[in-house]
């Protein structure tokens, strides 16, 4: 009995092992950043869906056979399909909170900007009246 593989364990164990690595280090690289909030949040609850992810795939493709426990396979599937819905479910997220967090910097900026400007000139504008009333 020979297994219908798509992918050789050698070569996909391996990758799996590989992406889980980076996976983590990439979590481990988040949470020790000062970052906050939502963003490193959503950031790693996506890490933990792709660390679990990572040897689904590669059993997926390399060690269940569908002719042998189709069952199995099935379950391997739906599951490794359900988290990718989920990973790409939680980077739609990330892109959202990214972009509401960019629109409200740059609104904070421009309340800034305004606020500096308008203190400059009404600085300009009261040298300018104690400067004319010197004159005369």
């Amino acid at each position: 009995m020979t297994l219908a593989v798509f992918i050789p364990g050698y070569i996909t164990i391996p990758l799996a092992g590989l992406a889980m690595i980076v996976i983590a280090a990439h979590m481990v690289v988040l949470e020790r950043s000062g970052e906050r909030g939502a963003r490193r949040r959503i950031r790693i609850a996506n890490g933990w869906v792709m660390l679990i992810n990572a040897p689904l795939i590669a059993a997926g493709f390399s060690v269940v056979d569908p002719s042998v426990r189709p069952r199995m396979f099935l379950i391997v599937w739906t599951t490794i399909i359900g988290l990718v819905v989920i990973t790409l479910c939680l980077a739609a997220a990330d892109i959202i909170n990214t972009t509401a967090n960019s629109r409200r910097s740059l609104r904070e900026l421009r309340e800034a900007r305004r606020e500096m400007l308008e203190r400059t000139l009404a600085d300009l504008a009261q040298r300018a009246a104690s400067g004319a009333g010197r004159d005369d």
